[in-house]
């Protein structure tokens, strides 16, 4: 009797155990379970199959996908309106700790860093997949950037390697790791000690004092690197060493045999080849190393550069004028030969051994944007006149401001200078640095219009050294009161012997003066130029500004401001 029992419960149990067993698997929702994961398809994607499903779960789990993506495009209006879509008394468990993170993620693109801060702290982190940590992750290095909390960022960063499946992803965030302690302030980072168990973030801080420490004695950069090597064998960046340093290692100190100067010594640019090469023999002084001197507007570049390498030259130090550096950058002759030319055009691009040096109007813009920014202002409106030295000064230093603040620059061209003003006052600016582009007449016109407006206490007025020229008198400089302008240390400095001796040679022309201090840092840049080339953050102080290699080993200068006050010019801080 027991026997059949037993069998008939059997008989009774197994297919009421499979149905069930079925109906558990059934009820795992893929599209649900796939917010654990990577979201690999667009925002656009996620947000048509939400649209498009008449289930509700589906629809929250896609809607949850859209915002994740929504945020990595950095499209905050977008996200906001989806996310205020979502059913939140519809979601199940899964789909509620995914919110949760979403939100913080949402509010830190926002900067509400507080509450991101605040929703990552309620969230159960022992719930969250290795995706979802990683997100979690993230978010706390983007409010630490919100904040410009530089270990903060590091802090952070330095946990996502262990969850980065690929060294690509490793290397883009090493690089970045790296790039925020460069520009981090030195000091600070010497004062921070980790915590304990922090040895990521320890072997970052050890590495980037070591760095600074040998960035003016490059020649020991190599033998510090490898003994923090072995300090920390198992670092994320010993295996993945950032972008920068990676040619360090091989760096050499540079050695001049010879030199030989690129420059336009006869015809209608002469003038200009004349300064810039007294300025580089006067820098040279007594210096025994060989300079010869070849004349662009004689020769074809790709010729003269054969000959001076048949003549034993090892750096080439121009051409000037920028039809020339576009022929040396087809020439094959500058293969195996260290260049530093004098210009970069639309064609410069990053070439083994070639530096780009000059006055362009794009580095200065920059360097507006850069001392807007230190300054305090964090909004920025731009002035500039309707032609090609305005909009290329413009378009720099939009890119520039981009970059620091994540903004957009307000840019007004101009075709007669009044209109900016008039212009400025219908977007109802509020408070702003303005920089003004254009040369003296145009810059106090503006200055003027300004004044006479209600723009008057709501903007600080930036400028470039184009407006300032030793015509200016008092008159001008009364009507330019409060305004900063950028200029060369070479004319910030009127008591200096290297002023006086360029103000003799180009008679007062500043224009002039600038290109022979142009041409006397055109030497010290050939006599580091390996170092340049291959240490980054390395930097001199010059008579055109301190300067130190960017993108391409574009040659970044940092300049000197001065401030129009009390009917003078003085130093502004």
């Amino acid at each position: 009797m027991a026997t059949i029992l037993n069998s008939t419960m059997k008989k009774a149990f197994v297919p009421t155990a499979i149905a069930l067993f079925i109906s558990a698997c059934t009820s795992v929702n893929p599209i649900t379970e796939s917010i654990k994961d990577e979201a690999y398809s667009s925002s656009e994607f996620y947000i048509n199959k939400a649209d498009q499903t008449k289930a509700k779960e589906d629809k929250i789990s896609y809607q949850l996908l859209a915002v994740r993506k929504l945020i990595d495009e950095n499209k905050e209006y977008e996200a906001q309106n989806t996310f205020s879509e979502i059913q939140i008394a519809e979601m199940n468990e899964v789909q509620k700790l995914e919110y949760e993170l979403v939100s913080a993620q949402l509010a830190a693109l926002q900067g509400k860093n507080e509450q991101a801060t605040s929703q990552l702290r309620a969230i159960q982190q022992p719930l969250l997949s290795s995706a979802q940590r990683l997100r979690y992750i993230q978010t706390q290095a983007r409010i630490a950037a919100n904040q410009n909390d530089a270990i903060g960022i590091v802090r952070a960063r330095s946990q996502l390697n262990s969850y980065f499946k690929m060294n690509r992803e490793r290397q883009q965030n090493n690089d970045i790791i790296w790039q925020t302690l460069r520009d981090a302030n030195r000091g600070m980072l010497e004062k921070t000690v980790p915590e304990a168990g922090e040895m990521e973030l320890a072997g970052w801080l050890a590495l980037i004092n070591l760095y600074n420490q040998n960035v003016t004695t490059p020649a020991q950069m190599p033998q510090a690197i490898n003994n923090w090597k072995n300090q920390y064998p198992s670092h994320s960046a010993v295996a993945v060493m950032p972008t920068e340093l990676q040619g360090v290692n091989n760096f050499q100190q540079t050695q001049l045999n010879g030199v030989a100067l690129l420059l336009p010594l006869s015809g209608d640019a002469q003038i200009l080849g004349d300064i810039i090469q007294r300025g580089f023999n006067d820098a040279k002084a007594d210096d025994l190393t060989l300079v010869q001197t070849f004349d662009t507007s004689s020769s074809d570049v790709n010729s003269l550069i054969a000959q001076a390498k048949q003549q034993g030259a090892n750096i080439i130090v121009g051409p000037l004028l920028k039809s020339r550096v576009d022929e040396m950058l087809l020439s094959p002759e500058i293969q195996n030969i260290n260049v530093l030319a004098l210009n970069a055009t639309e064609n410069a691009r990053n070439i083994a051994q070639v530096c780009y040096y000059g006055l362009s109007p794009e580095s200065e813009a920059q360097a507006g944007a850069e001392k807007m920014y230190r300054d305090g202002h964090r909004v920025a409106v731009v002035a500039a006149p309707q032609d090609d030295f305005g909009h290329r000064s413009a378009e720099a230093f939009s890119k520039r401001w981009r970059q620091l603040s994540g903004t957009d620059a307000d840019v007004r061209y101009y075709n007669q200078p009044l209109d900016s003003v008039a212009s400025i006052q219908n977007a109802r600016v509020t408070k702003a640095g303005l920089y003004v582009l254009g040369g003296a007449e145009q810059v106090v016109e503006i200055k003027q219009g300004i004044d006479t407006s209600n723009l008057k206490d709501r903007l600080a007025i930036y400028t470039s050294s184009r407006s300032n020229s030793p015509n200016n008198g008092i008159d001008f400089y009364t009507a330019m009161e409060g305004v900063k302008f950028s200029e060369v240390p070479l004319l910030a400095d009127m008591t200096s012997s290297e002023y006086q001796k360029a103000e003799n040679l180009a008679n007062s022309d500043f224009s002039m003066m600038r290109l022979y201090a142009m041409g006397a840092d055109a030497w010290s840049l050939a006599t580091k130029f390996n170092e340049f080339r291959h240490i980054p953050g390395y930097k001199i102080s010059g008579l055109t500004g301190e300067l130190k290699a960017g993108q391409n080993c574009n040659i970044e200068r940092s300049l000197s401001w001065l401030q129009y006050q009390n009917g003078a010019i003085q130093q502004a801080y």
